[in-house]
């Protein structure tokens, strides 16, 4: 520990120990003394409050004593008028009077009560009080008084104030007939008043027994006492006798210990304050201490060590004041002129040394700013060259000797260089015998074996007569320069090799932008000739006819050495192209840097080209196939879309008219079905061939979907002029097209949309389709152009499609069921799923409004598949709830039957196959594969028989039933009953509907059953509503029947009531 620490330690302890002495000693007073005062104080409340309860006592009696001198009750006692006692002692004027109860004592003795502010009790209250006195009591006693007696008696429920007063007339005479008695409680209200009056709480006690002691050295004939109850209160107390003399009660005053209180903050503030005061007078010894004695020691010790730490003797410590310290200085400045006087002979001894070496020194610096280290051989007369001794100088020396010793002759010298350096190092030395300055470089090893490399100097030094004295030689080590020649020649050989490998072309320009370099075989593979060729070439030269990627050719000012030049940063990417001599262009993508020389200027530029004449070929195919269609080769959508935005945007500088074609083939969908789809395929290109020998070079003929197609018409002279384009395309497509031995005409529905302001390109499209559909709707093969009052038919359609795309996402689409009746039993076999649309707003549509729509558009198809999945599950739930076990039959479209291929539509919808849709829905929802029922219309097999019969048996395989639907409305092919694998024949409700009125019908129903039971097939007959009619079926052998007439079409729940409240058993064999 310091002395500053010590110090502070000491005389803070000695301070603590004396203020804790002084404060222990002046508590004990103070406090002693406030409780003195406190007790003072204690005492002399209880006796004002017994002053208080004798001065009550005194008023009391003096209305006692007017009451006993009246003439009315000295009369009482001798009549016992009890007009008297109505009068005055009726409890409210006692209880005005704060009087208890009130009663007399004659001179005989007889007690008669006179009043009470309880009157039920008053009988008993005089009893008690009565056996209380004492014979000897003054109470009881009738001589002649003019005054009263007063006391306090302890009753059963309290202590009471009881004042007696001789009976005598109002003349005072002595004439005594008895004593008054009038009694009051001192209860809690009265104390509380007393308590109020005095400020301190007041509590009388009654002395049941013998006298309690609240402390030992109180004794029973002392009347006040006083003791601490609390921390917070004190309790003063007295003696107070009866009337005859007896401690009765105990007086007790509670009031705060205040004076206590102010007595112990009294004691804080003093222990603050000495504190305080300890602190201060802590600080001003330590600061005394401080400024008298640690400070000078600590700039003394400074001094000290300034001088130790500069090694200046002539320096002084400071000698202030005539104390022990500035005695102590002054010894120290002594001692430190003794050491500066032998400092000073010591280094005048050395000055005279250095003198003397001064020749050897000077020659020895002119060496060492030559190298690493030198030497000086003396040459002395007669004596062997190599013999000359040797005398080194310089840090590195003995580390380069191989043996770690450090040669001393000029032979042992050249025997530590290495073999191959020791005969041109003799000859330089011989040289240098004759005058000649040398430099050579020598190799050596040093004391560990690695090889070093000097550069090694000699010169010849002559004596004062000109005669060969020494040689003197200097060494530079160069180990590290020849290790980064080294290492450099490695990596001009690494990164050549490097070069050869990249198949990148590598070109380094000047700061001229003149190529001199290019790595040989990249360049002969980039541009087919060798690197030689293009040396002191520059990019800006006409030959290399550079040009920007879309085909312009590029200013002098922005070629890419230019461009390099100018930048901060590298250029990475940059992409254009130029032509190779043999004629070939080349695209190029280029990341070049500048180069800067040593003074971080320019220098020239280093340029990487990639090849990417291959790359941008196959983008540009790519991008032709993201905007053109697959099969026809024409725009699709995007394109159309792109291109027709870009011309609304230039209506407001393009000059002419602007108009949208909308085209739709009238017939393609029947040659579709009927001819398969590659048909199909084969009539649309041809279709767009021809439209691309009537377009102008400037328009766009685009494949919208299907069998649409939309023709982009800009720059039009005048309004005829499209209309001239779509007769000729009109005409065009009239003339038969022959595929495989068929001749096929397919004329277009033209629809023809005009640009106005502010038309989008989604608008114009919609008027030109809308166009379309209203020349189909005039009967098709012609044009028609677009008029505003079309809006409301042909848009409605267009909505229509939108809504139904909407419904599809939303689930606004419910499916009713029919129930299928078995004519012979009566019993539900099965039920028919039909997809209904509630519409948000217009409600329940019909099937006629949207199936056609959802069929062109290609929506059919997630339409079917979610009716099949909501009805399986549906059915599914029956089956397992054994209500009733069902079929359920499912209608199938032309599209579903497609194969996979062709799923795609001009909706934009696909499917994986009917086939892999059903087997998802049936392992999704449980219902067994015998249940299901699809069922499939005469014109559907029509078109793609094969495709379709292949269909057909995957889903047989599967477990599922098939019925043909509708039959006798199309071909009615025997051909399709026996290839395809059918189960069950739907015969339609037109030849089921009057069946027994009509005997030609009943001929044609009946040869349908007969046919199909003969195939093993299962009979329905649609459409029954009469039971004539089904009673005509039943005698035919129709096995199943549904109609209006078993059940409209309704949601499941309802449809679940019907078949359960039906009676179609009875009705059947009723009939």
């Amino acid at each position: 520990m310091t002395l500053r620490g010590k110090t502070l330690c000491l005389v803070g302890i000695s301070m603590v120990a004396l203020l804790l002495v002084l404060y222990v000693f002046t508590r004990q007073v103070v406090l002693n003394n406030f409780k003195r005062a406190e007790a003072n104080k204690a005492q002399l409340e209880v006796r004002t409050v017994e002053g208080i309860l004798r001065s009550s006592s005194g008023d009391f009696g003096k209305t006692v004593r007017s009451y006993a001198c009246w003439d009315d009750t000295f009369q009482f006692v001798k009549t016992r008028n009890p007009v008297y006692l109505q009068k005055n002692y009726y409890p409210e004027i006692l209880r005005l009077s704060e009087v208890d109860f009130v009663y007399m004592i004659t001179r005989s003795g007889e007690v008669i009560p006179l009043g009470s502010q309880k009157p039920a009790d008053l009988q008993r209250q005089v009893q008690e009080l009565h056996t209380h006195f004492t014979p000897e009591s003054a109470f009881l006693s009738s001589s002649t008084k003019r005054y009263f007696h007063s006391a306090i008696v302890a009753l059963a429920d309290g202590p009471y104030v009881v004042v007696a007063a001789s009976i005598i007339p109002s003349d005072l005479s002595n004439n005594v007939r008895g004593t008054l008695v009038f009694v009051r409680a001192l209860n809690s209200e009265r104390m509380e008043r007393l308590t109020q009056a005095t400020d301190s709480h007041v509590t009388l006690h009654a002395i049941r027994g013998s006298l309690p002691k609240f402390s030992t050295d109180v004794k029973v004939e002392f009347e006040g006492m006083q003791r601490p109850v609390s921390e917070q209160n004190v309790v003063a107390s007295t003696l107070l006798k009866d009337e005859i003399g007896r401690a009765h009660f105990i007086l007790e005053v509670r009031h705060p210990r205040d004076i206590y209180e102010r007595g112990a903050q009294t004691v804080i503030t003093f222990a603050v304050v000495l504190v305080l005061a300890g602190i201060a007078f802590t600080a001003l010894s330590l600061w005394l201490i401080e400024f008298l004695v640690l400070q000078r020691l600590a700039a003394l010790s400074k001094d000290v060590d300034g001088v130790r730490e500069s090694s200046n003797l002539s320096c002084r410590v400071r000698e202030d004041g005539s104390d022990e310290l500035s005695l102590l200085g002054q010894n120290i400045n002594a001692t430190l002129s003794a050491l500066e006087s032998s400092h000073r002979s010591r280094m005048e001894n050395k000055a005279r040394l250095r003198e003397s070496e001064r020749l050897h020194r000077q020659l020895a610096h002119v060496a060492l700013t030559a190298g690493d280290a030198f030497f000086v051989a003396s040459l002395l007369p007669g004596d062997d060259l190599l013999d000359a001794p040797l005398k080194w100088e310089g840090d590195y020396t003995p580390r380069y000797a191989s043996s770690g010793d450090v040669p001393e002759t000029l032979g042992e010298w050249i025997a530590c260089v290495s073999e191959n350096y020791r005969s041109p190092l003799r000859v330089a030395w011989e040289n240098a015998v004759d005058g000649k300055e040398f430099e050579i470089e020598i190799a050596l090893r040093d004391a560990e074996g690695n090889e070093l490399y000097w550069l090694h100097r000699g010169t010849l030094l002559r004596g004062e007569n000109g005669e060969r004295d020494r040689i003197l030689g200097a060494c530079l080590d160069i180990t590290e320069r020849k290790m980064s020649e080294r290492r450099l020649a490695n990596s001009e050989e690494q990164l050549a090799r490097v070069l050869q490998t990249v198949t990148d072309p590598i070109w380094i320009f000047d700061r001229e932008g003149r190529l001199h370099f290019a790595n040989p075989d990249a360049a002969l593979r980039v541009f087919g000739v060798d690197a030689l060729s293009f040396d002191g070439a520059r990019l800006d030269e006409a030959r290399w006819k550079v040009q920007s990627l879309d085909g312009k050719p590029l200013p002098l000012h922005d070629t890419l050495f230019e461009r390099v030049k100018k930048a901060t940063v590298p250029l990475l990417n940059q992409e254009f192209s130029l032509e190779t001599t043999s004629g070939h262009r080349v695209a190029l993508s280029v990341s070049a840097s500048r180069l800067m020389d040593a003074n971080n200027e320019f220098a020239g530029v280093v340029a990487s080209m990639t090849d990417i004449t291959e790359h941008r070929a196959l983008q540009e195919r790519l991008s032709y196939q993201v905007f053109h269609d697959s099969l026809t080769g024409l725009a699709n959508r995007q394109l159309l879309r792109n291109r027709l935005e870009h011309a609304l945007a230039q209506r407001s500088i393009a000059s002419g008219q602007l108009a949208v074609l909308f085209l739709d083939l009238d017939n393609f969908k029947f040659v579709n079905d009927s001819l398969g789809h590659e048909t199909g395929d084969i009539l649309l290109q041809t279709t767009a061939e021809r439209l691309r020998r009537i377009m102008r070079s400037g328009d766009t003929a685009a494949r919208q979907g299907g069998d649409e197609f939309v023709i982009l018409l800009e720059s039009l002279d005048n309004p005829h002029h499209a209309v001239e384009i779509a007769g000729r395309i009109l005409e065009s497509l009239r003339e038969p097209i022959h595929i495989e031995g068929h001749s096929l005409v397919t004329p277009p529905s033209l629809g023809v949309a005009f640009y106005e302001a502010g038309t989008s390109a989604d608008e114009l499209i919609r008027r030109a389709d809308g166009a379309m559909y209203e020349a189909k709707r005039r009967g098709k093969g012609r044009i028609q152009i677009w008029e505003n009052s079309f809006s409301g038919v042909a848009l409605g359609r267009l909505q229509m499609e939108d809504e139904l795309r909407r419904a599809l996402e939303q689930n606004e689409f419910m499916v009713f069921y029919q129930p299928k009746v078995d004519l012979d039993s009566g019993q539900t076999r099965g039920v028919e799923a039909l997809m209904r649309w509630q519409h948000p707003t217009r409600g329940l549509v019909p099937p006629s409004e949207f199936i056609p729509i959802a069929e062109e558009t290609g929506l059919i198809v997630p339409m079917g598949l979610w009716v099949l999945r909501a009805a399986c599950t549906q059915v599914a739930q029956w089956n397992e709830q054994n209500i009733v076990p069902l079929s359920l039959s499912v209608n199938v479209s032309a599209m579903q039957l497609r194969p996979p291929s062709d799923s795609v539509n001009e909706a934009g919808v696909g499917n994986c196959s009917l086939v892999c849709g059903v087997t998802n829905i049936l392992r999704e929802t449980g219902l067994e594969p015998s249940c299901l029922i699809l069922e499939i219309t005469e014109t559907v097999l029509m078109g793609e028989a094969d495709s379709a019969l292949e269909i057909l048996h995957e889903l047989r395989s599967l477990g599922v039933k098939l019925s043909i639907d509708d039959f006798g409305t199309g071909y009615s092919s025997l051909a399709y009953l026996r290839r395809f694998p059918f189960d069950y024949l739907k015969i339609d409700r037109q030849f089921v509907s009057r069946l027994h009125e009509t005997p030609e019908q009943g001929a044609i129903v009946s040869s349908m059953i007969h046919l199909g039971h003969a195939l093993g097939l299962q009979i329905v007959a649609e459409g029954t509503e009469e039971w004539a009619e089904v009673e005509h079926l039943r005698a035919l052998g129709c096995d199943l029947a549904q109609g209006y007439l078993f059940g409209r079409p309704v949601p499941a729940a309802e449809l679940m009531k019907g078949i359960e409240e039906a009676r179609w058993l009875e009705t059947l064999h009723a009939a």
